[in-house]
Order: C-alpha cells, then sequence, then structure tokens
C-alpha cells in the first residue's frame, strides 16, 4: 500500500511538472506570436516607406529628365507665384552665404521650379539640379 501512495504521490509530482512546463510553452508560444505581429507590422511599414522613397525618387528622375527640354517654357497654371525676392547673397569672412528661399509647396518637381525661380530672381544663377539639391536640403 506505501509503494502505491508513492507511485500515486510521483504521479501527481510528474503531473504538476508537465502542466508547469506546458504553461511555460504557452507563455512562449504567445511571445512568439506577439513578436511575429510586431515584425510583420514593421515590415508593412518598411514596405510602404520602401515604396514611398521609390515614389519619390521617381519624380525626381523624371523632371531633370524632362527639366532640360524645358527650360523655355512659361510657368504653368499649376505653380505657384513666389513672394518677392530678399537680397541674395551675404558676405561673411571669406564664406558666401546664399539666403534661405521661402518654403515651397506641391510637388518635388513644383518645388524645385518655384526655388530655381526664386533664386534666379534674386540675380543669382542655378540649375535645376541645383535647386532639387536646395530644396532637398531643406527638407531634412
Amino acid at each position: 500500500m506505501a509503494h502505491d501512495v508513492q507511485a500515486g504521490t510521483d504521479s501527481l509530482d510528474v503531473r504538476n511538472k508537465l502542466n508547469a512546463l506546458d504553461a511555460k510553452v504557452l507563455l512562449l508560444d504567445g511571445q512568439i506570436a506577439a513578436m511575429r505581429n510586431d515584425q510583420l507590422e514593421f515590415q508593412t511599414k518598411i514596405a510602404a516607406d520602401i515604396l514611398g522613397l521609390s515614389t519619390q525618387i521617381s519624380e525626381i528622375a523624371d523632371y531633370i529628365r524632362s527639366g532640360d527640354g524645358k527650360k523655355g517654357e512659361v510657368g504653368s497654371s499649376s505653380r505657384r507665384p513666389l513672394p518677392a525676392s530678399q537680397p541674395s547673397s551675404h558676405v561673411q569672412g571669406s564664406a558666401v552665404r546664399t539666403q534661405n528661399f521661402p518654403p515651397t509647396t506641391g510637388t518635388f518637381a513644383e518645388r524645385v521650379e518655384q526655388a530655381r525661380r526664386h533664386i534666379i530672381e534674386s540675380g543669382q544663377v542655378i540649375s535645376t539640379e541645383e535647386a532639387a539639391e536646395r530644396v532637398i536640403e531643406v527638407d531634412r
């Protein structure tokens, strides 16, 4: 009889240990599921960010490709007028600093053109590429 009691106690201990291990496995399973969900959300965000960047790069490339052929064209109705120009540059020491142009609106191509026109109106000569670089700098 003592042997049966001992076997029952051992069986109960084993069952309790199995239940504890099962609870740990379920906890870990829940944590893994949460991490997978976080990873999927992160991957979705990264994919959206990459798509946005790809679209912006495509717009920049299209603008650069088509910009040289349109230098003589008159502005379209989608372009907004720029504010009055300010003094073109300030000399400080040996460095020449150009003024910041006013905030621009619209698509990237429109903003580049607005910045380029503003700089030209202020008496400077600037290429479309330089205007694009300045718009990118302002966006940073």
